[in-house]
């Protein structure tokens, strides 16, 4: 792949995360604890509902359609697109439903109607652009989840400092998605698509694979979910959105790193099997996993290093205080989730067994409630966020065990062992620099962007020094390719 389309791609990424971030915490300070506990609860059970239902579409599309499909099997996208326009028409007309006849004992139906509309959007958005990735559509990939979230950050915190209202807030986002996913439909017309196309072999095929990974993934947001409306019948609404803004930020700053990766990696790692077989493939994701615990790990370290000054900038007064505590008490879960989802989980993807993922995501939600029984009663509600953690790493044991025993991997341990200790020493520098200027280190922005400047120069010099995960080889590579001028 050229540089330019790759540049576009993390250029994309770069600009969604922060975006995203800015997003979310706009959203809370603008909304309010109360407000933001009902639409990140309601957020979270919509979601828990419309990615099971589409998700696994989505990973078959990424695995089976390709530019090749298109010409020459245009029933692969004909079955894709007529699935998911009948699941996306349920969803919608459940979301309907749901305004209308919706029981009383959910605290806003609107809210968790409107919620759900947004899921499924969103859920389609991601099919399309899952799409634009397996075609190497990079540019138009990039120029999209651009639009999208220029059409999401800018109406959706002025919807939330007008009114405060939740359904407000979603309306507005389910319109600048909607644009999106219309400029999308457009760029992806494929020839010769028609629904006589639709093939039932194919989509049997499609759900042996893609189901098990929406499972594992469902199983997560279920956790989520559980975990926002536990907290709000235990502490209230308002608590539960404290819980959810740390959560999500978390998510935004150590998931979305990988899933960046896991855009561009994962293609590679088709692609190696496509020409070389399962062992060239699974030799990608050997790779590709080295190179994920290379970002990972100074992300996940550098965020805890960097809390308290992040939470005095950025966080509002309302979510202090418990935003860091929840954040620190959820980020060993974050982590776990995001090794194992874009660690591990692709060497069952290019084996074409998916099934066995499922096993680690439930194991880790049964662990989550089984824990958060007995610590919420003993620690109040910070025990559900250790609790969710320690569900969370047991997911990771487990499917670290199942890559071993189903799919196995020889994994680049030197990249991992220099990760975890360039990591160590990223930590100690920044921690020495505290002892020695406390004045200018403990909070606000100089203690900030100096934690960051001093742990990023340290990390990438030990990377560079160590040539972790190649990317010293890459750079030089890339310079002696250079034409002279």
């Amino acid at each position: 792949m050229s540089p330019g389309p790759v540049l576009a791609l993390i250029a994309s990424f770069l600009f969604n995360a922060v975006a995203n971030f800015a997003l979310g915490l706009l959203l809370a300070r603008y909304l309010g604890p109360q407000a933001f506990g009902v639409f990140a609860v309601a957020m979270a059970g919509a979601g828990a509902l419309a990615a099971p239902a589409l998700d696994w579409l989505r990973h078959a599309g990424t695995r089976f359609y390709s530019a090749r499909s298109r010409t020459e099997a245009p029933e692969v996208r004909a079955t894709l697109d007529a699935a998911v326009a009948a699941i996306a028409g349920a969803l919608l007309t459940g979301a309907a439903a749901l305004a209308l006849f919706a029981p009383a004992v959910i605290h806003d139906p609107g809210v968790a109607a409107l919620a759900l509309v947004s899921c499924a959007l969103g859920g389609l958005f991601d099919y399309a652009t899952a799409l634009m990735r397996a075609r190497f559509m990079q540019r138009d990939y990039a120029g999209l989840v651009i639009l999208k979230n220029l059409l999401t950050l800018v109406p959706m915190p002025v919807a939330a400092v007008l009114t405060g209202d939740p359904r407000i807030v979603l309306a507005a986002g389910c319109v600048g998605q909607a644009v999106c996913l219309a400029v999308a439909v457009i760029r992806l017309a494929d020839p010769g698509v028609r629904l006589a196309l639709v093939d039932k072999g194919l989509l049997r095929r499609f759900a042996v694979y893609g189901m098990p990974l929406t499972m594992a993934g469902g199983l997560a947001m279920v956790q989520a979910f559980y975990n926002r409306g536990a907290l709000a019948s235990l502490a209230g609404y308002a608590e539960a959105g404290r819980f959810a803004l740390a959560y999500d930020i978390g998510v935004r700053l150590v998931a979305v790193t990988a899933m960046a990766l896991d855009v561009l990696l994962f293609q590679l790692a088709v692609r190696a099997e496509a020409e070389g077989g399962r062992a060239a493939g699974l030799g990608q994701v050997a790779r590709n996993l080295g190179t994920v615990v290379a970002l990972l790990a100074p992300v996940t370290a550098g965020y805890a290093l960097v809390l308290h000054p992040f939470e005095s900038v950025f966080i509002a007064a309302d979510f202090q205080g418990a935003f860091a505590a929840y954040s620190l008490a959820l980020l060993p879960g974050l982590a776990a989730w995001a090794f194992m989802q874009f660690g591990l989980s692709p060497a069952f993807q290019i084996t074409g067994s998916t099934l066995p993922m499922a096993g680690p995501n439930l194991l880790a939600l049964a662990i989550n409630v089984a824990m958060g029984f007995v610590l919420a009663p003993q620690m109040g509600p910070i025990g559900l966020a250790h609790a969710f953690s320690i569900g969370m790493i047991a997911g990771l044991a487990s499917a670290a065990g199942l890559v071993r025993w189903r799919a196995p991997i020889d994994v680049p341990w030197r990249t991992v062992a220099g990760a975890l200790v360039c990591s160590a020493a990223m930590a100690a520098a920044v921690l020495a620099a505290r002892q020695a200027f406390p004045e200018r280190l403990s909070e606000g922005w100089t203690a900030l962007a100096g934690s960051a400047a001093i742990g990023g120069a340290v990390y990438l010099g030990l990377a560079f020094a160590f040539d972790l995960a190649g990317g010293r080889s890459f750079a030089l590579a890339r310079l002696r390719r250079r034409p002279a001028p």
